[in-house]
């Protein structure tokens, strides 16, 4: 989000330390890789993978510049190993201040990157700015401006991209989803537009919480995404007691490239989950994921208190958004430790594994001041259920002690490891440093069908560009059921027969090599009835 003058926050810094707060040593890990190298303060990352190529990896992030902050880009080729000599993102002008870095990784190998380009208030020049990379963050071309503070609402906090990598009619459009700056004029809005031409220019932005308002929130975010159907996704908090008394996340749905949305709820917070409406050092965010090649599985995961202490809950969806599972608790530490766990963000890999990272500060005491690290979870069935957590940082941090201007981590995922960066205080609360580090996981083991599956429900298992997949589904009848998968023009190229028994899950081993890059119907077959799922194969 726009955030004050560098200057300020470090001046916030200083007079911390002055108070009495103890600098922290400096402590040296050696698996916990140090991505900035500068003196000054470094802060809000976000990370991509190659989905062709996991293991190439770039990440933005805000670092304090004469005063300012400019967004740096680094790339790396060896999962997070080595990186490159930072690119600085251009301001629109000089005397500008940067925020709110954004990355998208496409299967085109196109690289996106959004970022706001302001005054830092009053906001009178800038807004948010969007540019490409074809050679993985090495360099960039110019920006173009999706959403501008020239606007007297200021449309302009938190820009998120998403692209439509579907094969469907729109196919290639660059999404920009924002929200108004804490400062604007009441009522305050989530935003959207969108471009036709690869992101170098766009539709006027548009009020997205048309149906379901956000009330009288100021720091509610839409989250987008886009199904491997092209079907539009983003999530954001409603707090409008006219409507409910209770807080509620909503879905807003778009079929037809953003023209219209429908909204519904994902799920109510109890009222007891305390969901702060401003910022603390408890940062109380939410991810929305949709699935890369099942059409209509999402994945929903956010941040609340109902047991006690701040936890991460996720629930999952199999129909485009339309019913929701329960919601579960993700962290796996006991109940009500009184452990703060914040700040959570997710990734697919290119297999179709969801992970989870945040901030946790289990083990530790203290509530929100306590030293974190950050930890994950992986989900092989779309968010049903996860594995146990693990820990990617090695070195317990302490907390960066002020409210804004460390309110994201990087996460990012192959179907191996899982890889994060994250803001560091354990160089001192003045010099917070940019940190990295991976965790290797074991390969996916994919199984049966999720337990809720439904007759009729049908899942790809696996990448079908990386070797043999799996198809998944529950049977409506009884009988021998013909598995296909068909490339783009309707041609067969793997096939079996499964036995198959009425409300039983199935799986059908598909295909006994690598198919080429593209997209493919997986078709099932049982009786009269044909069930259709989308498959992509992402390449080597």
């Amino acid at each position: 989000m726009p955030k004050p003058p560098i200057r300020n926050l470090l001046a916030a810094c200083l007079l911390l330390a002055l108070a009495g707060v103890p600098l922290s040593p400096r402590i040296s890990h050696a698996a916990d890789i140090r991505l900035s190298l500068n003196a000054s303060w470094n802060g809000e990352s976000v990370l991509a993978a190659d989905p062709n190529h996991p293991d190439h990896l770039a990440v933005a992030w805000m670092r304090a510049n004469s005063g300012l902050v400019t967004i740096q880009v680094s790339r790396s080729l060896d999962g997070g190993q080595t990186w490159s000599a930072p690119a600085l993102l251009p301001h629109l002008r000089a005397g500008l201040t940067s925020a709110d870095p954004q990355l998208y990784w496409a299967r085109s190998g196109t690289l996106y990157a959004g970022y706001i380009d302001s005054d830092g208030g009053p906001y009178t020049i800038g807004g948010d700015l969007v540019t490409r990379s074809l050679d993985g963050g090495l360099t960039w071309d110019t920006p173009s401006m999706a959403a501008s503070i020239a606007d007297t609402t200021l449309p302009a906090d938190r820009p998120w991209l998403a692209v439509d990598e579907s094969n469907g009619p729109y196919h290639g459009r660059v999404y920009s989803f924002s929200k108004n700056v804490s400062s604007a004029p009441h009522p305050q809005h989530v935003w959207f537009t969108s471009s036709s031409d690869d992101g170098h220019t766009w539709a006027p932005v548009r009020i997205l919480d048309t149906q379901i308002p956000l009330g009288p929130s100021t720091g509610s975010m839409a989250v987008p995404a886009v199904g491997a159907d092209g079907t539009l996704y983003a999530a954001y908090l409603s707090i409008d007691p006219l409507l409910s008394v209770q807080p509620r996340f909503v879905l807003a749905a778009s079929a037809d490239g953003g023209a219209t949305f429908t909204e519904s709820a994902i799920t109510t917070l109890p009222i007891n989950a305390a969901l702060a409406a401003t910022d603390t050092l408890d940062q109380l965010s939410w991810h929305l994921g949709a699935h890369p090649s099942q059409s209509g599985r999402l994945v929903f995961a956010w941040i609340d208190a109902r047991d006690g202490d701040p936890d991460v809950w996720s629930c999952t969806s199999a129909d485009g958004g339309h019913t929701w599972s329960l919601p579960q608790r993700v962290n796996d530490d006991p109940v009500g430790d009184g452990a703060h766990q914040d700040m959570c963000w997710g990734a697919w890999s290119p297999g179709g594994a969801y992970v989870l990272a945040w901030r946790d500060r289990r083990g530790q005491t203290g509530g929100q001041l306590a030293p974190f690290r950050i930890y994950a979870a992986r989900s092989l069935d779309g968010g049903v259920t996860f594995q146990p957590n693990v820990a990617i940082s090695q070195t317990a941090s302490p907390v960066v002690n002020f409210s804004k201007g460390d309110d994201f981590l990087g996460i990012a995922a192959s179907d191996t490891a899982a890889f994060a960066t994250w803001a560091d205080a354990r160089n001192g609360p003045i010099a917070v440093q940019l940190y990295t580090d991976r965790a290797t996981l074991a390969a996916p083991v994919l199984g049966a069908p999720a337990p809720d599956a439904r007759p009729g429900a049908v899942r790809v298992l696996g990448s079908p560009g990386t070797g043999p997949f799996t198809v998944a589904f529950t049977a409506w009848a009884t009988g021998e059921a013909m598995v296909e998968c068909l490339d783009v023009s309707g041609r067969r190229v793997a096939g079996c027969r499964v036995a198959a028994t009425a409300r039983v899950p199935a799986l059908a081993a598909l295909a006994d090599r690598a198919l080429p890059p593209g997209v493919y119907e997986v078709r099932v077959t049982l009786g009269a009835r044909t069930e259709r799922a989308r498959a992509v194969a992402l390449g080597h």
